[in-house]
């Protein structure tokens, strides 16, 4: 089974398309539908990569990312969002998000961007175990 990787998104069916996009390209997903979920999880497993939404009930996503990097600084997070305001990309790259992506999302472009931030971190991983 390849990279774990963690998806947050409210909205079901865009849970599933992006769940399902990645494990066509043999990622292990795990679903969740809040940051509530996410961080409960994300405390318990080990994740390669998180894509997560903005606006999520509850916890927001720029929060959510905080915290993520507060628990595994070392573990990418993309943003995928239909509200892709240049001051929100700003302020969620600031908090260290890899990339932030617009919906609807253009199945390529993920994958490409899941691709490079896996990468990345499998290379930042090695250097760190040297």
């Amino acid at each position: 089974m390849g990279n774990k990787i963690l998806v947050v998104q409210c909205y079901p069916n865009v849970r599933e398309a992006v769940s399902n996009c990645l494990r066509e390209e043999g990622y292990n997903v795990l679903a969740v539908g809040s940051a509530e979920d996410a961080l409960e999880v994300f405390c318990k497993e080990s994740f390669d990569l998180v894509i997560t939404c903005l606006k999520l009930p509850g916890i927001d996503g720029i929060t959510l990312l905080r915290e993520l990097k507060k628990i595994s600084h070392m573990t990418p997070v993309i943003i995928l969002t239909a509200y892709a305001l240049l001051e929100t990309a700003k302020q969620a790259v600031r908090y260290g998000a890899f990339d932030f992506l617009q919906k609807p999302f253009v199945a390529e472009e993920l994958k490409s961007s899941v691709r490079k931030a896996l990468s990345k971190n499998n290379g930042d991983k090695k250097e760190k175990t040297k």
